[in-house]
């Protein structure tokens, strides 16, 4: 059994990261609550080797023009980042700006945008909207370069009211017109942000009842200022990282702190971390994981490793390929990971993950460095079940698993688990594989 403490840094680290392996639990328990909280939102204050590491392995390890190396390189911040947070709230703005290789066509874009999301991705909202109005993928993606005074594109500027801070119902035809109006004459020129001067619409536009030569950035600055853009943007961290199905007190009251701090996300998701709700009862395990949440959780928390370049394209087949979202809506979450399809895959790479047998930098799982020699099944099945499931594993589930680890005799007796080599090749590998392709290790 784990203590309550435990218990809840380990649903910390699910929702604000990607799990914890055993020593990074440890060491989080010591700490307490509020300064694994403070930690996680202060990532700049953690000593982090790995941008150095990263450098090293460009070239050797990745080709940054090729999109399967970009995903995963990205993918390997996550499995080995000590920022956690900093990964997950870049993916959760990956998702809220979708933006697809697929169009743009250009892989150091999406990596130049992965890095501005990054940067921004904890302070004013307002930053960061400027930051991704003016970022070269954007602009490729959602066609403002075409974007001429005669002839506004209104792509960029209905995405921008629709799906980036006001939502549906808080804008009108006439809003999204005079907004893209604002926006003509944005471009990019390899890679970097310019104004064709000539084509920017600098006359008097009308929006939200308001009359004045607006330019993109006046825009910008008002949107994130409203208060149905700090309701949009709370309802969509409630469901990142709090429960799919919302809490509309939680986000009542994230929405009042964004507008109270100025929109700082940092103080929103201080006050989201810290807020009694997100340890209630209804949050734990409230939440379907994402293919990443799944993946790179697994490993964290089996401190296993798998080739990184084999991990791309099991995720696009699982539902998310990193840098190509479906649609400007970004992906579909909650249940909508979850169907026949999916579901295979996802036990593929459990089988995966379970079977890995080579030294660590080609992949390795050792059951040996978490089954004593002298365990019993019991042991075994405890040990699992603190690690994957919080120390919760149904009655059901036990006694299947238990079962399982039995063995039989010639004469077709039970008998007994013994932690003998073979059993630990395959049978534990057998259990993680079952517990990781389980129902109950899909939620967070």
């Amino acid at each position: 059994m784990i203590g309550e403490l435990e218990r809840r840094i380990a649903h910390l680290h699910r929702r604000a990261g990607f799990g914890s392996s055993r020593a990074e639990l440890a060491a989080a328990v010591k700490k307490g609550w509020d300064a694994n909280v403070e930690e996680l939102l202060n990532p700049e204050k953690v000593k982090d080797p790995l941008d150095d590491r990263l450098k090293e392995l460009e070239g050797e390890l990745f080709d940054l023009t090729v999109l399967e190396d970009a995903q995963a390189w990205w993918l390997y911040r996550m499995l080995h980042t000590r920022r956690p947070l900093e990964e997950k709230l870049t993916l959760f703005w990956h998702g809220h700006f979708a933006t697809a290789a697929s169009k743009v066509e250009r892989v150091p874009y999406m990596l130049q945008q992965n890095r501005t999301l990054r940067a921004k991705a904890f302070g004013r909202f307002e930053d960061l909207l400027l930051a991704v109005a003016q970022d070269a993928a954007m602009i490729v993606w959602l066609d403002n370069g075409a974007s001429t005074k005669k002839k506004p594109n209104e792509n960029f500027g209905r995405e921008l009211l629709e799906l980036f801070t006001l939502g549906i119902g808080h804008y009108g035809e006439d809003d999204v017109k005079a907004a893209a109006r604002a926006f003509t004459g944005w471009r990019q020129k390899d890679g970097e942000f310019a104004v064709d001067a000539k084509e920017h619409d600098d006359e008097p536009k009308t929006l939200f009842g308001q009359t004045w030569p607006w330019k993109g950035e006046d825009v910008l600055g008002a949107l994130a200022r409203q208060p149905a853009t700090a309701a949009r943007l709370a309802r969509k961290l409630v469901r990142y990282f709090v429960r799919d199905d919302g809490d509309t007190e939680l986000e009542a009251e994230l929405a009042r702190e964004y507008l109270a701090s100025g929109g700082e996300v940092r103080a929103v998701l201080r006050a989201l971390f810290l807020s009694p709700r997100f340890v209630s009862p209804e949050a734990m395990r409230a939440k379907v994981k994402s293919p990443c949440e799944f993946v790179v959780g697994a490993m964290r928390e089996l401190d296993a490793t798998v080739p990184i370049r084999s991990l791309p394209p099991m995720l696009a087949r699982m539902g998310q390929a990193l840098f190509n979202p479906p649609n400007v809506a970004g992906w579909n979450e909650g249940l909508a990971w979850i169907n026949t399809a999916t579901l295979f895959e996802r036990a593929n790479f459990a089988n995966h993950l379970a079977t890995q047998r080579g030294v660590a930098g080609d992949g390795r799982f050792e059951p040996g460095a978490w089954v004593a020699k002298d365990a019993d099944a019991g042991k075994v099945l405890d040990t699992f079940a603190s690690v994957l499931l919080g120390g919760e594993m149904p009655r059901a589930m036990r006694a299947a698993l238990a079962a399982y680890l039995a063995g039989k005799d010639k004469e077709g007796k039970v008998v007994a688990f013994k932690a003998t080599p073979q059993a630990m090749d395959e049978k534990v590998r057998g259990v993680v594989r079952l517990i990781v392709a389980s129902p109950e290790y899909q939620l967070a």
